[in-house]
């Protein structure tokens, strides 16, 4: 009687076990899926950056454009005023 209830208790662990290990292992991918995401947006982020980065040389270029556009101007209309 004490080996039948000795099995039956050892069984039961061993099925606790099995289920506990079934549940680490579906945690551990969702983990893995998680990670993954994870550097996948830390690349779009950098990416994003990048083109942010971009944005604004282009702008700073352009702002320097327009400045000498309007120096310039201004040198036409004042000789325009002086003839």
């Amino acid at each position: 009687m004490e080996e039948v209830t000795l099995k039956t208790i050892l069984q039961a662990l061993k099925d606790h076990s099995e289920h506990i290990d079934s549940r680490f292992d579906r945690l551990e991918t969702r983990m893995d899926d998680l990670e993954s995401r994870m550097g996948n947006l830390e690349s779009r982020m950098d990416s994003l950056e990048s083109r942010m980065d971009n944005l604004e040389s282009r702008m700073n270029g352009l702002e320097k454009e327009m400045y000498f556009l309007r120096t310039d101007m201004e040198k036409c209309f004042s000789q325009q005023e002086e003839k």
